[in-house]
């Protein structure tokens, strides 16, 4: 995560799916883990609502529930980071 005088300018994560998988999870991913709270922890609520415009602004709005029940599914298998499986289970069992 990149900032300026303590607004994020920019969330960087390279990855496999970076390479081969479909490049809008990237941006939407990095969207829903900056709105996930138990995961970043540093967001403000300034922080998701212009993350949340830029998806809007590109189309990729409706992406961010289907790809955050993927990422929680995903990250399901993660027992030992409790914060993170608190997340998948708020997702995934509301």
């Amino acid at each position: 995560m990149l900032s300026l005088d303590g607004s994020i300018t920019a969330v960087l994560d390279i990855g496999v799916t970076s390479v081969v998988g479909d490049r809008r999870l990237d941006p939407v991913s990095a969207a829903v883990y900056l709105a996930s709270l138990e995961i970043s922890g540093v967001t403000t609520p300034r922080d998701v609502e212009v993350a949340m415009g830029w998806l809007r602004n590109v189309g990729l709005h409706d992406l961010f529930e289907p790809a955050q029940r993927w990422l929680a599914a995903y990250w399901s298998f993660a027992l030992d980071d409790v914060p993170l499986m608190r997340w998948c289970e708020a997702v995934l069992l509301p």
